[in-house]
Formats: C-alpha cells, sequence, structure tokens
C-alpha cells in the first residue's frame, strides 16, 4: 500500500494584517450559508506532472506566499466558525486564526497511479491510459488534510486547508478544502483561480521584498447576499415568516437533519436487522458521442408527463438528459433489487423514494455583485410517481427535470431567503428531500485552465469522501478535455473573465450508490457500455 506522509504544518494569515479591519468580528453569514450544514466541506483534488525541468514544480514556498496573499483578498477565511447563541446560525469569528497547509510527501511516482480506460466505439475500441481519482493514495483522500466533521472540531479547525503532496516523480498535488458553509462550489473555483493568478504573478526568490504586494486584476466580493430583511416592520416579518417556501421546511428535531443523509436500506437490513450495505463511489465517463446520442433521443419526441401540449418548448440540455438518464436507471435498478430481495412491484414502489434535487446557481438571478464569492445555490426537489419514473420515456423525464430546475421565480427565491433570514432558530431548517437522485453540475466551472500554477492540471477531482458517500449523490464533473478549448498563452489573461463553461466534450459522473446496486447496474444491458 502506497503512503503519504505530512512532515509539517504551517499556519497562513494574510500577508497585510490590515486586510481584517474592514471585516466585521463576528462576521455573520448571509441566510443561503447558514442554510448549508457547518460540517459539509468542498474538497477537490488538482494534480500536476513533474515538467523534467531543473525548477520544482508548486514549490511550498510560493504556494505559501501566494496563500498569504489571496487571504488578504479572503480575509475571513482565517477566522473560525462559531454558532451564534440567539437564532443557532453560523457566522466567524477569531479572525486572523489563519488557514493551513499541509506539506506531505509520496514515495511513489505519478505515472504509477494510472490506470487504462477503453474509448471509442465496440468496433473500434482505444486503449488510452488515464489517471483516476479512485487510483490515487486512499482513493484522493490521503491527498487532503484530515477532517474531523464533528461540530467541536468545525468550530476549532481551519476553515480553509492546502495540503500539498509531492511524489518520487517530482509531481504534485494540492488537495484544496473550503467549508461549503462558507461559499458553494462556483466560489470554491473562483477561490483556486484568484490563488493561481497570484501564484503565477510571484517570482519567488530569497531575496523579494515582500512588501510589494501582487494585485488581483478583479478581486472578489465576499459580502453575502441579503434580502433586507432587518429593516422590516414586526408585521411585516410575521407575513415573511407566514411563506411556505418549495425548497425548505422546519424540522421539529433540531438535531435529526446532522446525524441522518438520505438512504435506501434493502430488506435484509430492514428484516434482519443487519447494518445497511457501505455506499462506493465510482467515476463513469460519458464520451461527447454517448451525450449527444441521449440527447437526440430526449429530443427527438418530447412528451410531458402530463397532456399538455410541448410545442415551443426549449431544447433539452445535457444536463437535463444525463440527469434524467441517472434518475430512471437508478431507479429501476432499485426496484429490481428490491423485488430480488422478495419484495412484489407494488411494494418496491411504495418502498423507493422518487425524489430528485438539483442545485440551481442564482447569482445572474439574484444580481449579486461580478466574482460573488459566498453560496447562491437553491436546490428545487421534485417527485414523480414510481411507475412514470421506471416506464415512462427519456424525453419524458428530460422533460420534467428542466421544467422542475427553471421553475423557481426570482420572486420565491427573494422571499425564501427572506424566509431563511428571519427565522428563530436556524437548525430548523432543512431541504425538502426524502432520497432519490441529487446531482450536482460542476462541468460547466473552470475546473482545468484557471487552475494552472506552474502548468496545468492533468486532474482535478473531487473524492469520494466519508461526507459525500451518500447513496445517489452525483457530480458531473470536467474532464482533461476542457483544457483543448485554451491555447497555451491562457495563463496570460485572468481565466475567470473568458471562460464560458464547457460546450462540449466528456463528462465524468461520480455517482455514490449502496454497493448492492452497482451488482444490479452490471447487468443492465442499456448502462453496461457506460460503466467499461
Amino acid at each position: 500500500m502506497v503512503t503519504v506522509t505530512v512532515s509539517a504544518r504551517y499556519p497562513v494569515t494574510c500577508s497585510d494584517a490590515s486586510a481584517l479591519d474592514g471585516i466585521e468580528c463576528p462576521m455573520r453569514l448571509g441566510p443561503i450559508d447558514q442554510s448549508v450544514l457547518p460540517f459539509i466541506p468542498i474538497a477537490v483534488v488538482f494534480v500536476y506532472p513533474s515538467t523534467h525541468r531543473e525548477d520544482e514544480v508548486i514549490p511550498i514556498e510560493r504556494l505559501h506566499k501566494a496563500s498569504a496573499r489571496v487571504l488578504d483578498y479572503y480575509p475571513h477565511l482565517t477566522g473560525r466558525i462559531t454558532i451564534n447563541p440567539k437564532d443557532q446560525g453560523p457566522e466567524i469569528d477569531r479572525l486572523g486564526s489563519g488557514a493551513e497547509i499541509l506539506s506531505a510527501h509520496c514515495a511513489a511516482p505519478l505515472d504509477s497511479f494510472y490506470g487504462t480506460a477503453t474509448t471509442g466505439t465496440s468496433d473500434m475500441p482505444e486503449i488510452s491510459s488515464r489517471l483516476s481519482i479512485l487510483d490515487l493514495p486512499g482513493g484522493g483522500n490521503d491527498l487532503l488534510a484530515p477532517f474531523d466533521p464533528s461540530m467541536e472540531a468545525v468550530c476549532r479547525d481551519p476553515i480553509l486547508t492546502i495540503q500539498h503532496t509531492r511524489f518520487a516523480c517530482g509531481g504534485v498535488s494540492l488537495g484544496v478544502r473550503l467549508l461549503h458553509i462558507i461559499c458553494d462550489a462556483d466560489g470554491f473555483f473562483q477561490f483556486v483561480r484568484d490563488l493561481a493568478e497570484i501564484y503565477r504573478s510571484i517570482l519567488f526568490s530569497p531575496e523579494m521584498n515582500s512588501d510589494v504586494a501582487v494585485q488581483l486584476q478583479y478581486p472578489p466580493h465576499i459580502q453575502p447576499y441579503t434580502a433586507g430583511s432587518s429593516n422590516l416592520s414586526p408585521e411585516e416579518r410575521i407575513q415573511v415568516l407566514k411563506f411556505k417556501p418549495s425548497v425548505y421546511a422546519l424540522s421539529e428535531d433540531t438535531t435529526e437533519h446532522v446525524s441522518s443523509s438520505p438512504s435506501f436500506p434493502v430488506v435484509s437490513a430492514a428484516v434482519i436487522g443487519v447494518p445497511p450495505p457501505p455506499v462506493t463511489g465510482r467515476v463513469i465517463r460519458f464520451s461527447p458521442q454517448q451525450l449527444e446520442a441521449l440527447k437526440a433521443q430526449a429530443n427527438g419526441v418530447v412528451q410531458h408527463l402530463s397532456s399538455s401540449s410541448t410545442q415551443g418548448s426549449p431544447q433539452l440540455s445535457t444536463f437535463d438528459t444525463l440527469s434524467a438518464y441517472l434518475w430512471q436507471v437508478v431507479h429501476r435498478a432499485r426496484l429490481r433489487l428490491c423485488v430480488s430481495q422478495g419484495m412484489s412491484i407494488e411494494e418496491a414502489r411504495e418502498h423507493v423514494l422518487c425524489d430528485f434535487l438539483s442545485s440551481v446557481n442564482w447569482r445572474v438571478g439574484l444580481c449579486t455583485p461580478s466574482r460573488y464569492f459566498p453560496n447562491c445555490i437553491f436546490c428545487p426537489v421534485f417527485s414523480l410517481p414510481s411507475d412514470h419514473l421506471s416506464e415512462a420515456p427519456l424525453s419524458a423525464i428530460a422533460r420534467a427535470v428542466h421544467d422542475a430546475v427553471h421553475a423557481l421565480s426570482p420572486d420565491e427565491v427573494v422571499q425564501t431567503v427572506r424566509w431563511l433570514e428571519l427565522q428563530p432558530d436556524k437548525r430548523r431548517v432543512k431541504l425538502c428531500f426524502r432520497g432519490g437522485l441529487m446531482v450536482s453540475q460542476w462541468c460547466k466551472f473552470d475546473m482545468y485552465p484557471g487552475a494552472t500554477f506552474d502548468a496545468a492540471p492533468t486532474l482535478v477531482a473531487p473524492p469520494f469522501t466519508p461526507i459525500s458517500l451518500v447513496d445517489g449523490l452525483v457530480y458531473f464533473v470536467a474532464t482533461e478535455e476542457q483544457l483543448q478549448r485554451f491555447n497555451s498563452e491562457l495563463s496570460q489573461e485572468p481565466c475567470s473573465q473568458r471562460f464560458s463553461g464547457v460546450s462540449s466534450g466528456s463528462i465524468d459522473v461520480y455517482m455514490s450508490l449502496s454497493e448492492p446496486l452497482w451488482a444490479v447496474l452490471e447487468q443492465d444491458e442499456s448502462f453496461r457500455p457506460y460503466m467499461k
């Protein structure tokens, strides 16, 4: 077994202490931020090969200097989470405590972790080498700083950690973890772009004048969005709290959302009382040809589950189609698993949950400032009857996904933010999701070009962590093909101002499922080709 050894830990604070002066302490998080569970992080590993030059790839001293400078723009990341005793809302205090960089070493070269992948068609298969997060030490988890999800640790430990791991070949990985309560994936990758921009601007040497600070061309906006609820009259506040959001509900038990995760126990666990089977993650690559074929199938004859006409309906996107396909395939697999364990199909349909959840970025809809860093996502949830979900054509499921994802109006979003802001006990807020499939689309973010330090990464991937191994959790992740849209001069300009997302190319689906479901999917003739 290949091991990763951490040799040192370095606190990182702002390079300019005055950067903390303009922040109120404690810093109140926004209502959308406070709706995120405090112990959930965003964790991504960036892998950089050796350049075979004399210069060291991403020297940790230069990374440390760049990190300190980028914290001048994100000074609240040097604080610690605390819980407001009045409304139980998370906020940030102890500003200046610092983020943390870990220095680690792996005795194996990066080449030793590459596997083979089959692409192309069945008639003309193509074999190539590919680096997968699952093949790296600990499935990539060993390349991240250790994480304790207990509330005591979340309030004690740094909000931001970066583990710098050097491999025997000279290659490097950066394992970046940020608490999700601080930002969403859009903000996360913006932060990495800013760190990389500053890193590239620093010509590190022992003689460098530390007083000459590099500048971000486009500074971030770190203050959270609010809906102005503090200015409301008592009567207006009562009306706001009467609002019934479609995304959230109030739980009577303020602890249930902390200890439970959506799960789909098999019959043996329910009857015999044995622990449920483990949840495992796999990475499934969908090629451009496969994605186009699914889109063509969905857009061929679009048919609503209802009788309403779809004339003039917009074309279904790759997200609509791929989400619908996976939702239906996984639901069918759950039904087959239940039937194989003794349930009738009618009992299985009652047992298996059919919710669909996706995160929607509302930066444009809420007119947030440019380069907005905090959370700005809403997660519409809807459900379909089990028989429709399993038997309807892909076109109908994809249209239902499309309509649900676009169902929230700006007015409802603003009302929801006000409702969140005025909740007297933030612990009671929970998503209206019972179980099914949760899809988060990362493939439109600048995952590769903007993460160029000395060179562009060969892999950007979220490891399957103990926190993210939830049955039915899916990420659509960009692949190395994202780099093909950029020329070698890209690092001369700010990526954040030029990048508009991946419009074509492959997508890696990172999917976590109860382990017995994978065996069922492997027997599915329609799904098996994607698992090669």
